[in-house]
């Protein structure tokens, strides 16, 4: 009983630490792109409603973010439209997440050490924490992704016989709403019927049955709970090595995690082996996907299974540090592994004042011929220095039109753009308006000139979208005949910029 209660002592201590990392001062850092989708999203459910479980823009087009933006919808309408209100909800799934790793990992290992050590790098994992800060649904994805993994029912466990279905209900319940938070759990059905392959390596006749299970709940996914994934999108078959650069993000951010769990994949016993590929293989499947069926990398669409890095390399470092005879020598490597994730920022102890997001930084990774890279610059602190001068006439042109929206409640105009920076991909003069915010298109150099010369006011634009995006000679126009009132830059690829005209 005392061990028990030193136990839920400990745990309460790394919960109430990995809350205060996540919720202290989540007002402070400004938006990004993508969470001004969010924002806007939610914005809109507010005043215009939703159809089909998706937010109804002023556009008229569909955002679906349904099991993050109509929770999120009702905590702004109730402590108001701050930064605070948009990203709680990722906070507290990402409290949650701790919470769970201990259960996921006290289930697989049974072992009090291992389970305490995981749940306590989850609590302070600088990614953890940095996607918990976010108005964005990744901590949540995370939360449902394995709470559907925890409800699989393992071999070897002493359940009653009524436990199996139950667990394969609520394995079922939490996949179908990981899959409608984002199309990227579609994996997990699979994911789930490679796993019940490794465990019981059943007959042709049931693994036949589970395998039309599996495509019956993903049709059910598709038409009935309306994600079209397969019947909306273009199939995608990429031969460039994208697989190096996820490789490569994720040696470089989680290296020691990953020495420790391949040590401890080889001193472990066969049946903790098998937990090894379970735990393992979602990040694997992931990695193959995003690797030759996408056509941009994104980082962030494997952190969702990237828990099981700190749940075995937690059980290779106890393993490690149970090798070192000498009690001295152990605590000195513990000190030196703790020393080395602070280093590199691993892990974090102190609050930051601000949370890079993912980027292979050119300063930093060299040689490459592209670079993923999440802009992050002071959209807040632009456009507050719009709005002490804008005048009732005057006009704001934007390269994210959807923070007009945000911080100056109008839709102002948007200098067109392909988002994803494809080559030759432009804004066709048909399209008129923006799709989220229903700005109008500014198309080409022409009809910057004529609003410039007939209207005054405001450009607003940020790096990514002259990156291989706006057309250098608008970009030249600007800085030539407008009056620079706003810049800042926080790293190569977050710089901001706002002109006067």
């Amino acid at each position: 009983m005392k061990r028990r209660s030193i136990i839920i002592g400990f745990l309460f201590i790394i919960l109430t630490f990995g809350a205060y990392l996540r919720f202290e001062g989540l007002n402070r850092q400004s938006y990004w792109m993508d969470e001004g989708y969010t924002v806007n999203a939610v914005i809109s459910q507010i005043s215009n409603g939703t159809e089909r479980l998706g937010s109804v823009l002023d556009s008229g087009n569909r955002y679906f973010c349904a099991i993050y933006c109509a929770p999120t919808a009702w905590i702004v309408q109730i402590f108001g439209a701050h930064p605070w209100s948009f990203r709680v909800l990722a906070g507290l799934c990402g409290v949650f997440v701790i919470l769970l790793t201990y259960a996921v990992t006290k289930k697989f290992f049974n072992d009090q050490r291992i389970t305490m050590l995981s749940t306590a790098l989850v609590a302070v994992s600088y990614w953890q924490i940095a996607w918990s800060r976010e108005a964005r649904w990744y901590t949540m994805l995370e939360l449902l992704f394995w709470l559907a993994l925890f409800t699989y029912p393992l071999t070897g466990k002493k359940d009653r016989p009524w436990t199996h279905p139950v667990r394969i209900f609520f394995m079922a319940i939490f996949s179908a709403i990981a899959i409608l938070i984002h199309p990227l759990a579609y994996l997990l059905p699979i994911i789930l019927l490679a796993w019940f392959w490794i465990e019981h390596r059943p007959n042709i006749k049931t693994l036949t049955i589970a395998t039309l299970g599996v495509l019956g709940f993903l049709a059910f996914a598709e038409f009935a709970l309306g994600v079209h994934l397969f019947t909306s999108s273009t199939p995608v078959f990429s031969l460039q090595n994208h697989g190096i650069y996820y490789v490569s993000f994720y040696l470089r951010q989680y290296w020691l995690f990953i020495a420790f769990a391949i040590y401890g994949y080889f001193v472990a016993p066969q049946h903790d082996r098998r937990r090894f590929l379970l735990l393992a293989l979602p990040f694997f499947l992931y990695l193959i996907g995003l690797a030759f069926f996408s056509s941009t990398i994104e980082y962030r669409y494997v952190f969702h299974t990237t828990l099981a890095f700190f749940i075995l390399g937690a059980y290779g470092c106890v393993r490690a540090l149970e090798a070192i005879k000498d009690d001295f020598w152990r605590i000195i490597t513990g000190l030196l592994c703790v020393a080395t994730l602070l280093a590199e920022q691993q892990i974090v102890l102190n609050p930051l004042s601000f949370y890079t997001l993912e980027a292979d930084d050119p300063t930093t990774v060299y040689g490459r011929s592209y670079y993923a890279y999440t802009p992050q610059p002071n959209f807040h602190q632009a456009y507050a220095t719009i709005k002490e001068r804008i005048q009732p006439d005057d006009i704001v042109i934007s390269s994210h039109a959807h923070f007009n929206k945000i911080f100056l409640q109008q839709p102002g105009y948007w200098l067109g753009y392909d988002y994803l920076g494809r080559s030759g991909v432009g804004i066709p003069k048909t399209q008129t308006h923006e799709p989220y915010v229903n700005a109008s298109v500014v198309h080409d150099l022409d009809e910057l000139v004529a609003l410039m010369e007939s209207r005054h006011g405001y450009i607003v634009f940020d790096h990514m979208s002259t990156d291989r995006r706006i057309r250098p000679e608008i970009i030249d126009y600007i800085r030539t005949h407008a009056t620079l009132i706003f810049d800042e830059e926080r790293n190569s690829y977050s710089k901001i910029w706002v002109y006067r005209f």
